[in-house]
């Protein structure tokens, strides 16, 4: 699925649900912006996908 041209805004992106939208979003090449309560687990999607 492509989300070319969007943007998306994920709320719990540290971890289950959250994180695997987020990615798949990213994956679909949307520009995703994902919040959480832990910086630690944010900081660590953000380096897996190579991207900040």
């Amino acid at each position: 699925m492509s989300f070319s041209d969007k943007t998306a805004v994920v709320t719990g992106g540290g971890s289950g649900i959250g994180l695997a939208t987020a990615k798949l979003l990213a994956d679909g090449r949307a520009q995703v912006v994902f919040t959480g309560r832990s910086q630690d687990r944010l900081d660590a999607a953000a380096d897996n996908w190579g991207r900040r």
